[in-house]
């Protein structure tokens, strides 16, 4: 039965009205046609490109990095609310909106800025 089996020269008689193939080519190994039979593996999924660029959510959420600003010869200006650890190892919290950090050490409420970086300090006498 020459011109009958897949792979020979000629059309599949599954294939009703279809081209024939010429000699030596063998059909699509992807399946471009039907599988009745379910033999066919089926191709890899790959996930979509939003997918691979969507963070996890298996895990905690990830905080908004904080915004830090350097007023010149001043303070830092942090967005809060923060927390402040002390050399000592104590921590200091403030849930303002908008810290001012002390960066001359000068500051009599250190480690928030209370503008004493702006009065000039007399020599001791």
């Amino acid at each position: 039965m020459a011109g009958t089996h897949p792979d020979v020269a000629g059309t599949h008689p599954d294939a009703a009205g279809a081209r024939p193939r010429p000699a030596g080519t063998r059909p699509d190994p992807a399946g471009a046609g039907p599988d009745p039979a379910g033999t066919r593996p089926e191709p890899a999924r790959q996930p979509p490109d939003d997918a691979r660029q969507r963070p996890r959510t298996d895990g905690p959420a990830p905080q908004p990095a904080r915004r830090v600003s350097r007023e010149p010869n001043g303070p830092f200006l942090v967005e809060g609310p923060v927390e402040v650890v002390m050399e000592d190892g104590s921590i200091v919290r403030s849930d303002r909106p908008v810290v001012a950090l002390c960066t001359c050490r000068r500051s009599e409420e250190f480690p928030w800025c209370d503008t004493s970086h702006r009065r000039r300090r007399r020599p001791p006498a």
